[in-house]
């Protein structure tokens, strides 16, 4: 059963643990190896329904590791790259706007200079 599909998490934990033997001496399961192409999306969709499964049953369930989501918690929702991209694009907006939509580009990056922006 595919939990993203629509599927209950009760459903893809019985499907999960009745195709798959437990290797004890792979790790039991304590560490996920690479190829988890989208964590983030997973991360996402594990917050909603939080009352109904526990979060480290979500975790096995979708092949995640409880550490990982922990830290992508305790993140900030934007990496500082991204803060001085929004805060350039605020002062952009405010110059073209300031300059009742006249400049191009060039006199806005004269502008971003001129202000140290």
């Amino acid at each position: 059963m595919d939990v993203a599909a629509g599927g209950s998490f009760a459903e893809a934990a019985v499907a999960a643990d009745q195709g798959s033997a437990r290797h004890f001496s792979k790790g039991h399961g304590l560490v996920r190896k690479g190829g988890q192409t989208n964590c983030e999306a997973i991360y996402q969709f594990m917050i909603a329904p939080q009352a109904e499964f526990s979060i480290v049953a979500k975790c096995r369930v979708l092949r995640v590791s409880s550490s990982g989501y922990y830290a992508w918690l305790r993140r900030p929702k934007q990496s500082r790259l991204q803060q001085a991209d929004t805060k350039l694009l605020v002062a952009i907006r405010a110059i073209y706007v300031a300059s009742r939509r006249l400049y191009g580009a060039r006199r806005i990056q004269g502008e971003c200079h001129k202000f140290r922006v």
